[in-house]
């Protein structure tokens, strides 16, 4: 009995831990539901509500710099629980937000999460998972996060339209309690024999936060399979998280509600596709013929999506939701990470991935909304128009993605 105890017991720890990932996320694309109802609240431009929530990202940013370094160091558990707790704490002060200045200290301090989670989830999913299935066991913990970015988007949607957003953050910031209180109970930062992975961690020498980093970010790698993954995941960015419900409502005139179902779409895509490629993967020993493909498509997609909007249902859902599946791809890039480092810096080297694909939604969420704003005019066809032009920035990034793919070096053919 014991024995099937132990055999469930790494996954269910990844598990319970990857919920803090998906909370995570949640917490970065609620805006994409709260924009409309903000910027009526308190009376703010497209152009400022983009920057407010691009703050995000910056703090993300600042925070993934000791975020892997602390995580290779510390107690992941201790970690977890004090930024899931201070991500909480920025839940209900958004919930009694008046003034912008108190919106954008909430929108900081929500955005711990989102700094830890990930890596903290790969960092335990290192030291419990054997090694054969960190590929899996990575891009499940990616599709957990973009199960928040879904779920956060209908629910929510119905929930404000019955008690308002502010009773709504309420429920949001109990959910966050829920899995703060499981992983105070559940999670543990390794086997009490440990696996073959700690042992080796252990015989390696001790090194500095600093060169931890420093080993990361300079490792040309995962500068590139950072750089893919930001741009490959532009579209839950910019679409998911910030501008999906408003571009559908002015360009394919359809109802929010509506809209919002649509954009939950490239969450679903994309919670399919992220264990769909890392399973295919392993079969076919390739990841980065599989990564052109994910990135050639997306950008084929997102073209007919820009010049051939539409205003039927089915049509709506099936291309969002390929729109996700075929940009999951951006997943592959942190195992090939994994591989590419010593498990000594396995959370600093995730870090630097997670750090550049922040930069991507740093800028593309107020690049957006300032394109939206020089361009747009009280016409509804020139309406249409300036949001057209501000989605060029995907078939954009989606050509680059491609590009840097032939630059990444496959390692699953190098470590199995």
């Amino acid at each position: 009995m014991q024995m099937v105890e132990n055999s469930y017991r790494p996954f269910l720890i990844v598990f319970i831990a990857s919920l803090m990932f998906f909370y995570a996320f949640a917490l970065v694309s609620i805006f994409n539901v709260l924009q409309p109802h903000l910027a009526n609240s308190l009376n703010i431009s497209s152009t400022l509500l983009g920057l407010i929530s691009s703050v995000s990202f910056y703090v993300e940013i600042l925070f993934l710099f000791p975020a892997g370094p602390i995580l290779d160091s510390y107690s992941v558990k201790r970690v977890l629980i004090i930024t899931l707790f201070i991500s909480i704490s920025g839940v209900l002060l958004t919930a009694f937000s008046n003034s912008i200045s108190t919106l954008l200290i909430a929108r900081m301090l929500m955005a711990i999460a989102a700094s830890f989670g990930f890596a903290g989830s790969v960092k335990l999913a290192v030291n419990w998972l054997p090694k054969k299935y960190f590929g899996q066991g990575i891009t499940f913990i990616g599709a957990m996060g973009f199960l928040g970015g879904l779920v956060v988007q209908i629910p929510l949607t119905y929930s404000i339209s019955k008690i308002g957003w502010r009773h709504s953050l309420y429920g949001v910031s109990l959910i966050g309690i829920l899995i703060l209180v499981l992983i105070v109970l559940i999670v543990k930062n390794h086997p009490e024999k440990g696996f073959a992975v700690l042992k080796e961690m252990d015989s390696e020498p001790k090194i500095s936060l600093f060169k931890k980093f420093k080993l990361a970010f300079f490792n040309t790698q995962n500068l590139l399979c950072g750089l893919y993954a930001s741009l490959m995941n532009l579209p839950i960015f910019m679409l998911g998280a910030m501008w999906g419900i408003s571009y559908l409502i002015t360009v394919n005139q359809i109802s929010e509600l509506t809209a919002a179902t649509v954009c939950t779409m490239i969450f679903l895509g994309t919670i399919i596709g992220c264990p769909l490629v890392g399973i295919i993967s392993d079969i076919f020993v390739c990841r980065k013929l599989i990564m052109r493909i994910g990135a050639i498509f997306s950008f084929s997609l997102i073209l007919a999506i820009i010049f051939y909007p539409s205003q039927n249902y089915m049509v709506l859902i099936i291309s969002y939701f390929f729109l996700g599946l075929l940009s999951s791809t951006q997943m592959l890039s942190y195992p090939i990470v994994i591989e590419n480092n010593s498990k000594l810096i396995s959370s600093s080297a995730t870090s630097v991935v997670s750090m550049l694909t922040m930069v991507g939604g740093a800028i593309s969420q107020p690049l957006f909304g300032y394109i939206i704003h020089q361009s747009s005019h009280d016409s509804i066809i020139k309406a249409t128009h300036s949001y057209q032009y501000a989605m060029g920035i995907l078939p954009f990034a989606f050509m680059m993605a491609f590009i840097v793919s032939f630059l990444i070096k496959d390692t699953i053919d190098q470590k199995g």
